[in-house]
């Protein structure tokens, strides 16, 4: 896979004009690692190696590679999937070319996002991962784990996507799903500690929707400031203290 990249000469125009099916297949082997640096490369991450081919980030778009990408939170179960279909997403919200972040910073994608993380037959794993790209459109400063931090340094920076009130006021559409997802009271679960038992565990899920409130209430929006008063928000994440 590093010699697939390696070539500076190498441009998606290859795929474009003889084998466009490649990106499907490289997108259903998302959750090898090395396949998901390869398609963080050729979705514009690093912008040195396509900043001649712009048509190439255009056909990008028009075959509708995020959406292929996004859709994985539905299609699978596997966490590796969800974590490095996150990890390519988050890699957008930093250093997309001008036609895919306007696509990743839209209402009605981060409307997709949500619906995969809502939908009743899905493991945790999907709201989780939603999330960190939800967060990461709000703040795309923020870090998304140690081995992609890694990846990422040997990059080049490209356009870095600010979410609109638009993208803001599409997620806080969702909040208040969000925060029924914070009552404990009729959970079963009970895991057993050296410290004694937590019943019900909090969760990955809980904690993370805590730091979407948290980054929500940083962006110094007050339409966000206001839905989160109006939805008891800071209420309910200091009540997990206590439950």
């Amino acid at each position: 896979m590093h010699l697939f990249f390696s070539g500076r000469k190498i441009s998606s125009c290859t795929m474009k004009t003889g084998h466009p099916e490649i990106v499907s297949q490289l997108v259903d082997l998302i959750g090898i690692t090395s396949i998901m640096e390869v398609l963080i490369r050729l979705i514009g991450a690093d912008e040195t190696m396509y900043s001649s081919y712009a048509d190439s980030m255009q056909w990008l778009d028009d075959i509708q590679v995020l959406e292929m990408i996004v859709d994985k939170f539905s299609t699978s179960d596997s966490p590796e999937v969800h974590a490095n279909a996150a990890e390519i997403l988050c890699a957008v919200t930093r250093y997309a070319p001008p036609a895919l972040a306007a696509k990743i910073s839209s209402p009605s994608f981060v409307g997709r996002l949500f619906q995969h993380a809502f939908e009743d037959s899905r493991p945790k794993s999907v709201l989780v991962h939603s999330l960190s790209v939800c967060i990461s459109l709000l703040d795309p400063k923020r870090l998304v784990s140690a081995s992609y931090q890694a990846f990422r340094s040997q990059l080049s920076h490209g356009t870095l996507v600010t979410a609109s009130p638009e993208t803001v006021n599409g997620m806080l559409d969702s909040l208040g799903d969000l925060l029924k997802l914070l009552d404990v009271s009729s959970a079963e679960n009970v895991l057993p500690t050296t410290y004694g038992s937590l019943q019900p565990p909090l969760g990955k899920h809980r904690l993370k929707i805590v730091e979407f409130i948290s980054v929500l209430l940083s962006i110094g929006s007050a339409a966000a400031e206001t839905r989160l008063i109006q939805l008891g928000a800071i209420k309910h994440a200091i009540d997990l203290f206590f439950e």
